[in-house]
């Protein structure tokens, strides 16, 4: 993630609705028993009151690390490396003990979001803690679906470019966590439901987007659904094809991009082979467009080719 993708100065608070601001009060006295050390320490990024509520009581002792890991990771007078530990082993927490916080799981999902976003200017603090939004998005079927619903809007609300690449990271994960679940039956089932869906927002943002940076993480979360849900993403296939080789011929990619397109096109060969039609009018075209390019070049060098032609005759006199 590169450091001109960030937008420093973007307003606080965006993408969660009606929730406040990060780091402000809430306008009605009851915290719940949250400390006012807590609504007030300008080093900490304030959990939801019905949250910090939740946390200041729980009693048994996985619930107790949560808290505390949370608490690191919301203070922003620790070190990155402290923070990016905390949301590690938070990553971690969820995967193993998601059912425990399933009553406060969105609570959870908007306070991460607030931290991810206050520490967009770090790259390596907001990553870890896009894998920990990840990680809590995939961990639970009931919620997975406004997990994903979630994402989407967020996605189309939020303007900062390292605050959505860090979305699309925590998109990935969910994916990936739903696939790699144990019960994989009822992950899968919900994965495959999904499927429709995550495709159709990631067409929209590789159509609607210029900046090449959505490119490459888009296609790698389209690459991922396609070994999960095959029939679904043959429907899309065709469109997704259009919509990369329009990105590669309209202006030019950074390399590294380029390269994931082409990885993406190998790993999706079962895909070209179940669509030899389309495959076949793709190559006549981009054979069509060499030989127009050629054809060009050479009308573009003719003016040299006459000056050397007659250089070449003044040498051999």
């Amino acid at each position: 993630m590169s450091e001109s993708s960030r937008a420093p100065g973007r307003e606080e608070g965006r993408g969660r609705g009606r929730r406040n601001p990060r780091g402000t009060r809430h306008e009605h006295g009851g915290e719940g028993g949250a400390s006012e050390s807590r609504r007030h320490d300008p080093r900490s990024i304030s959990a939801p009151a019905q949250l910090a509520a939740w946390l200041q009581h729980v009693s048994i002792p996985p619930l107790r690390d949560l808290r505390g890991l949370l608490q690191t990771l919301s203070h922003t007078d620790k070190t990155t490396a402290q923070r990016c530990a905390a949301a590690a082993q938070l990553t971690e927490w969820f995967l193993c003990n998601a059912p425990l916080v399933k009553p406060q799981a969105e609570d959870l999902q908007h306070h991460l979001y607030d931290i991810m976003v206050a520490a967009r200017s770090d790259s390596e603090l907001s990553c870890a803690v896009a894998h920990t939004i990840g990680a809590l998005g995939g961990a639970l079927d009931q919620l997975q679906h406004r997990f994903v619903g979630w994402v989407h809007k967020t996605l189309l609300t939020e303007t900062d470019l390292a605050v959505r690449l860090c979305l699309l990271l925590a998109l990935y994960d969910a994916v990936d966590n739903m696939a790699r679940r144990t019960d994989h039956g009822a992950s899968l089932a919900n994965l495959q439901s999904l499927s429709p869906t995550i495709l159709r927002l990631l067409l929209n943002l590789l159509a609607q987007t210029s900046a090449s940076d959505f490119i490459s993480p888009v296609i790698q979360i389209i690459v991922l659904l396609s070994k999960f849900n095959p029939v679904s993403f043959a429907a899309e296939f065709k469109a997704m094809v259009d919509l990369l080789v329009g990105k590669i011929v309209s202006a030019p990619l950074p390399t590294a991009v380029v390269d994931d397109i082409q990885a993406a096109f190998v790993a999706l060969q079962p895909f070209w082979q179940g669509q030899r039609d389309f495959s076949c009018f793709l190559l006549d075209t981009f054979l069509q467009d060499v030989g127009d390019r050629l054809q060009g070049l050479r009308r573009e060098l003719s003016p040299v080719d006459a000056v050397l032609r007659v250089l070449c005759a003044h040498t051999a006199v």
